[in-house]
C-alpha cells in the first residue's frame, strides 16, 4: 500500500497500482486531523512528521506498541499509520 499526501488530503492506493490514486475522506470534525505515527526506526518517523506537520495534520509518535496503547487510552485520534 502507498500513502501519498497531495495538498493536505491524504490518498492511498494498493501497492500494485501505484498510479491509481483514491482520495480517503475525513469525518468532519473541528480543529486539525490528529494522527498516531507508530514507527520503531527513528529517522524514518522524523521524516513522516515533518512531511505531515507540513501538511497541516498534528502528529504523535510511538515508537513502540505500547507506546501507541497509552497514546490511544489518553486521546482519540483521526487517524493511526503504523509500521507493521
Amino acid at each position: 500500500m502507498v500513502l501519498a499526501l497531495r495538498k493536505s488530503r491524504i490518498f492511498i492506493s494498493p501497492r500494485n497500482r501505484a498510479s491509481v490514486m483514491s482520495p480517503v475522506p475525513f469525518p468532519a470534525s473541528p480543529g486539525p486531523v490528529q494522527i498516531l505515527l507508530v514507527e520503531d526506526e527513528v529517522h524514518v518517523a522524523n521524516a513522516l512528521q515533518v512531511v505531515l506537520r507540513e501538511a497541516g495534520y498534528q502528529v504523535a509518535w510511538a515508537a513502540t506498541g505500547q507506546r501507541a496503547l497509552e497514546l490511544l487510552a489518553a486521546q482519540p485520534f483521526d487517524l493511526v499509520v503504523a509500521d507493521l
